[in-house]
Parts: structure tokens; sequence; C-alpha cells
């Protein structure tokens, strides 16, 4: 299954944006209530948007998207189909972030003003699944909440 990935900048550690709404229009279809569910820990930190002072990103919000079609289906399917579906979202959501992970992530460090770019990894991710937009359309994403790097 092919994935849409938009990235949004955040300077702010207010999340609520994205959990005021509880998405309960997959509330019969995933497993449990909406929460948030973390897709990788690789430091003790356990606040997803902390950095230092000099810069005012805090993180990024990876907003990964199943296609129009696919989010059809979640929509009008049988609930054995829409739990399917869901189940694959959320696994390409996993996988999309993981190669990420292991080969996009790229710091960048300026000292003296020499700068140095190097591989570097997200660190704590959480995501959350939504299954509509704020249109009220089909549109199964989930926001993927990565640190900027330190």
């Amino acid at each position: 299954m092919g994935v849409v990935i938009r990235i949004f900048t955040r300077r702010s550690s207010d999340l609520s944006y994205l959990t005021n709404d509880l998405a309960l229009e997959i509330d019969d279809i995933r497993d449990g209530p909406a929460r948030w569910s973390v897709l990788a820990t690789r430091e003790s930190s356990s606040e997803p948007l902390a950095t230092s002072r000099r810069t005012g990103v805090l993180g990024y919000d990876l907003v990964v998207a199943a296609p129009r079609p696919f989010s059809i289906v979640v929509a009008t399917g049988s609930q054995a189909e829409q739990r399917s579906a869901l189940s694959a979202h959320r696994a390409a959501v996993r996988d999309a972030v993981g190669y990420l992970d292991d080969h996009g992530v790229i710091a960048r460090r300026q000292i003296l003003g020499e700068i140095d770019e190097y591989s570097s990894r997200f660190g704590a991710v959480v995501g959350f699944t939504h299954g509509m937009n704020r249109s009220s359309e089909p549109h199964v994403h989930d926001h993927v909440v990565v640190r900027a790097q330190t």
C-alpha cells in the first residue's frame, strides 16, 4: 500500500488540535480507544517535543495518509474489511516511519561557522490515527510526531 507523507514544523508543544478530535468515526474498528500509539522509543525522554532554546523548532508532524480509495473502503466496507484495512494502514505507517528513521534523518550542527551534517535517528515517536479530514471526508491518516534533533 502506498502512502503520502506531508511534513509540518512544530513550534509548539501543544498537540491538543490532534487529540481533541477523538476520531470516533473509527471507534468501532480500531483496537481500543483513541490514544497516542508509541511507534518507536530509542531514548529515555518521554517528552516527544522538547529541544534546546537555540531553535524555535520543537519537532515535526509527519502526516502519513492513505490513498483516497483506501479511505473509502475504511468508511464504507464491512466491519471485517474496515478492521483489516485500518490494520494495514497502521502497519504501513510503522514501516514508512521505520524506513525514514533508518535512512532519512539527517541532523545538522554548526560550530564556529562550520556546518556538520550527520546521520541520526528520530528517538521517541508517537502517532495518532484519524479516519476523516477536517471537511468530514473519508481520509485515513496518522499524525506522527517526532522531536527535532538537539
